[in-house]
């Protein structure tokens, strides 16, 4: 489900500060963000402006990441001016259901006697001169692992719960051939996800081909917190780089692919700043050492998601993107994005999974 803004919302927001913007020859290219008040002020709307239209918002076409992107911060900048929600559940917005359909991989088209097989001897081009949904040569199912912690975990949706990991949204940015197997699960460090068993139990299921997504580092940098049986969280950066050498040995014993996904940052901020701290960065900066040794693909979330929330500011990050009153989970937005982070990283990343994206 998509939510749709109406443009009017759009237009009292940004309106007085299109028409400056309108000539290139007055207003530079870029602009860096301000904090915004309650008070429309000339500045505000300057700010709003160039934030709504700039890059990062990816065009905001419906249905897309960039559209919820761009309903999130006009969310948080409505609020912030005070005013009435009257749509849905309480927001800004009308939800609505949006379709979007592909090419089964599995579809072949017959001219008399021969049989053209999808992405093979054929492909399905939309409307706008993409191409169909992963028809492209990726016809073999495939299934992606996840070993992680909570911020990748998956919960319920209801709407008493708020709370969601990216790795329950992941296949949605995937056609059907994707099966992901999400493992992740609350309260682990990468030391004691494999104690348990659990790096374990997927190499059992592995098939040559599959994909394993690790990502750790929230629980490993506690240093207070133990567990039942005296084991303590914390886990130097140093034991991190090996912990994260025996994930990506198993998944190659197994003839898998080991994908390392840098731990999302923390709501280290105040005020309406648009700066963030960034406690994970040294975890982060250990799987990069891994990465570049062994030569394994990784997925900078850190960097994508610390890049997005110092974008829209601490105040729309705080009451739409993580879990409010939480500063380390997130709702189910932040949740969605960040698995979209992870499936463009598998884009730029080149990978054969990159076959299977949805566009």
């Amino acid at each position: 489900m998509t939510r749709i803004a109406h443009l009017g919302l759009a237009a009292a927001l940004l309106g007085p500060a299109v028409v400056a913007a309108q000539n290139p020859k007055t207003q530079p290219r870029t602009h860096t963000p301000q904090p915004t008040s309650a008070a429309i002020t000339p500045a505000d709307l300057k700010t709003r402006l160039y934030i709504f239209a700039a890059d990062s918002m990816e065009g905001r076409e419906t249905g897309t990441r960039g559209h919820i992107k761009a309903t999130n911060y006009i969310d948080a900048e409505l609020k912030k001016l005070g005013l009435k929600p009257m749509g849905d559940d309480g927001t800004f917005f009308q939800t609505v259901p949006v379709i979007r359909r592909s090419l089964d991989p599995s579809s072949t088209l017959t001219a008399g006697d021969v049989v053209l097989k999808a992405g093979t001897d054929f492909v399905a081009v939309g409307g706008r001169g993409g191409t169909g949904g992963g028809a492209g040569g990726a016809t073999a199912p495939v299934t992606v692992f996840i070993a992680s912690d909570s911020t990748a975990s998956t919960y319920s949706l209801t709407l008493a719960n708020k709370q969601a990991g990216w790795g329950q949204f992941l296949a949605d940015y995937f056609t059907t051939q994707v099966k992901v197997s999400n493992q992740a699960i609350g309260g682990r460090t990468s030391r004691r996800f494999i104690n348990e068993g659990r790096l374990t139990t997927i190499l059992n299921a592995m098939k040559p081909g599959d994909y394993l997504m690790v990502q750790f580092g929230t629980n490993d940098g506690n240093t207070t917190a133990t567990y039942d049986d005296g084991e303590p969280y914390l886990v130097s950066t140093t034991d991190f780089q090996m912990y994260m050498n025996m994930y990506v040995d198993g998944v190659r014993g197994k003839q898998g692919i080991p994908i390392l996904v840098t731990p999302p940052p923390r709501a280290t901020c105040t005020g309406d700043s648009h700066t963030f701290g960034n406690g994970l960065a040294g975890y982060s900066m250990a799987m990069k050492t891994v990465a570049a040794a062994k030569d394994v693909a990784l997925i900078d979330l850190n960097a994508a998601t610390l890049d997005y929330v110092q974008m829209i500011g601490c105040v729309a990050a705080k009451a739409d993107f993580y879990l409010v009153g939480d500063g380390t989970h997130f709702q189910q937005n932040g949740a969605r994005l960040m698995a979209g982070f992870v499936a463009d990283g598998v884009v730029a990343l080149s990978l054969p999974l990159a076959a299977y994206r949805l566009p």
